[in-house]
């Protein structure tokens, strides 16, 4: 199939299993719309199981994974099925990945690689904080994953969400780590306090009001001291992307029997 046929997306569903064979998209699916209840109905659901089957036949190296299902619900919010697909085709591609590895593997190599590239963001620009997580003993990225698989659809109110977007298809990917870094700076005096994780998690969950205002959270995004991240994002990718590779290999080598492990290697 050509994905510049005009039927190309029909195509894939003609080719696509009627029902899915992922138990795990089946039970996001009755779980997913997170702004309109009036989307949680038989029929959405259904073009939303369409969305996401096609997607998995068009690339099976990432299928389905979950998060995807949020994505696509919040697409088809803004647009028809077809345009859906495509655009949930341009997040996962080309917004969604490092170097061509995706967020939504199976491995979840992407995101990973750019979880300690966001690490070592904090640390870069928001070092009280940093300091702080580590006093914490805290891994910031349990929490933060979500905001990157998602692209901050679960944590930031819809406008402010859709306004991310806007820049982030403006500006290119770096835009997440500028929204990732705003969230924290904007609650980075309620962090500061927090002595325990419980205080911490309700740091996170507290109100803020520039997180309401999609203009002051754009404001903040694209704050002059946020400039410079560009060159670094790109510099750390490429150091995370060889320790993530090498331990994810390393990993599947040790869950591989003995006989099979000279393919791994390969």
């Amino acid at each position: 199939m050509n994905e510049e046929d005009e039927d190309y997306y029909e195509k894939l569903l003609a080719t696509s299993p009627k029902e899915s064979n992922d138990s795990t998209m089946e039970k996001d699916l009755k779980r997913t719309f997170p702004f309109e209840e009036k989307q949680r109905n038989e029929q959405t659901i259904d073009i939303l199981r369409n969305i996401l089957v096609a997607y998995s036949t068009r690339n099976p190296h990432v299928g389905y994974c979950q998060s995807m299902n949020i994505l696509g619900a919040m697409l088809l919010l803004l647009m028809e099925e077809k345009d859906a697909f495509w655009m949930l085709c341009t997040l996962v591609e080309d917004y969604c990945c490092v170097d061509k590895i995706f967020y939504h593997e199976s491995d979840l190599a992407g995101v990973i690689i750019d979880e300690y590239v966001f690490s070592d963001l904090i640390e870069f620009k928001l070092p009280l904080l940093h300091q702080h997580l580590c006093c914490l003993q805290f891994n910031l990225s349990t929490v933060t994953v979500d905001w990157f698989l998602c692209l901050f659809v679960t944590t930031l109110p819809c406008e402010t969400t859709l306004r991310v977007w806007d820049v982030m298809f403006a500006e290119g990917p770096v835009v997440i780590f500028k929204a990732a870094l705003s969230i924290l700076q904007l609650r980075q005096s309620s962090i500061l306090k927090a002595q325990h994780l419980e205080d911490f998690m309700a740091a996170l969950r507290d109100e803020c009001a520039p997180l309401t205002d999609p203009d002051l959270f754009i404001k903040t995004c694209l704050q002059p001291d946020f400039d410079n991240i560009d060159a670094f994002v790109s510099q750390k990718r490429i150091c995370h992307q060889a320790r993530v590779q090498q331990d994810i290999k390393r990993k599947l080598l040790q869950s591989t029997p003995d006989r099979d492990r000279a393919l791994v290697k390969t």
